[in-house]
């Protein structure tokens, strides 16, 4: 995709991920059509680890004080992994299937945040409906995954 394109589809992303319960059916075609198909086959599963951890406490005697102790930096981290290469269209990660484009917003503040990833889902007709990530939390004793599932979102204006 060259420049033109990349800022083209950045435009129309915004456009049909605006509140609202319909999206419009010529912007997502364009969408569909600017955005170049995947055609590595990779597994329909994507992994992602985040986590905080904190470094070292120092201890010790400060003349007049007394013991003190200073805590180490905080730091998170996170990574994912997933077998496609997504587009990068301004704020957005884009991977485009037969079927299906899916778009994940970069900026979120948290992996598996609901609303975080959608999903315009077509056939030959065109466009026939988006869906929103929903995330749900699941866990045993201090081991956490969060798992995102997708579901009904907006469909498309009447032609």
């Amino acid at each position: 995709m060259d420049q033109a394109s990349r800022l083209e589809a950045h435009a129309l992303i915004d456009q049909l991920v605006q509140d609202g319960d319909t999206f419009s059916r010529e912007t997502a075609a364009r969408l569909i059509a600017l955005v170049p198909v995947q055609s590595k086959k990779a597994l329909p599963i994507s992994i992602g680890v985040s986590g905080t951890t904190v470094g070292p406490e120092t201890k010790g005697h400060a003349a007049g004080v007394g013991d003190v102790s200073l805590k180490g930096d905080e730091k998170t981290f996170s990574a994912e992994t997933s077998g496609d290469v997504p587009w990068r269209l301004g704020g957005y990660k884009v991977v485009h299937r037969p079927g299906k484009l899916t778009i994940e917003r970069m900026m979120s503040v948290v992996p598996g945040q609901p609303g975080r990833t959608c999903e315009v889902l077509y056939d030959a007709s065109g466009p026939t409906r988006m869906d929103l990530s929903k995330a749900r939390e699941v866990g045993f004793w201090r081991l956490r995954a969060i798992v995102e599932t997708m579901g009904p979102w907006k469909r498309p204006t009447l032609p």
